[in-house]
């Protein structure tokens, strides 16, 4: 069965929410997978929160994924310490349940070894991840041979665009992959709620 996720906002300095949800786990003797998401490629705020947070001057909003059964603890905990200033559920501004996640890409590479580590990574997919609208264009002739690098004419040509999507964990960790790739460029990873 697939894992099933949340996004969940906070409001708080980064070394707060962060110690506070290590500390958590610490005390669980757990290691429940957690991502922040400006860490982890993860598109999270949007223009409005950006202009609010700017204009009121407020603690730092962090979006956090957190595991369903780990956010779900979290907050139970959370709402039973009725005597903690520190800690409260008001700092937890928003859960949302998370369907499915995705990311696009685009490569383009005018030498062999390189469409080769290309269409390599992208066939070797983890498990739990699909690629979607895979458009490669492979181009093999010996027009450009021996034309240099900033020529119109290449011998050689491969560029592709795609979507991956799938489990987050997956999802994440790929998506690094390809980013960590010098001739591919993603896109940050879109989140789409239940």
């Amino acid at each position: 069965m697939k894992t099933q996720f949340y996004e969940v906002v906070f409001e708080g300095h980064y070394k707060a929410v962060y110690g506070l949800l290590e500390g958590y786990l610490m005390g669980l003797g757990s290691d429940l997978p957690y991502y922040f998401s400006e860490k982890s490629g993860i598109r999270s705020e949007t223009m409005t929160e950006i202009v609010l947070e700017w204009i009121s001057l407020r603690g730092k909003l962090h979006h956090v994924i957190m595991e369903k059964t780990f956010y779900e603890t979290f907050a139970e905990a959370v709402a039973a310490r009725k005597d903690s200033r520190f800690v409260d559920t008001k700092f937890i501004r928003s859960a949302q349940l998370i369907k499915d996640a995705t990311f696009t890409f685009e490569a383009e590479t005018y030498g062999r070894k390189y469409g080769t580590e290309i269409k390599s990574i992208l066939n070797n997919l983890q498990e739990g991840l699909e690629l979607h609208d895979y458009n490669p264009v492979e181009k093999d002739t010996d027009d450009g041979k021996g034309i240099e690098l900033y020529a119109p004419e290449h011998d050689y040509v491969y560029k592709a665009t795609g979507r991956i999507s799938g489990e987050l964990p997956g999802l994440i960790s790929f998506r690094k992959e390809m980013d960590d790739h010098p001739l591919i460029e993603v896109e940050y990873i879109e989140l789409i709620f239940s």
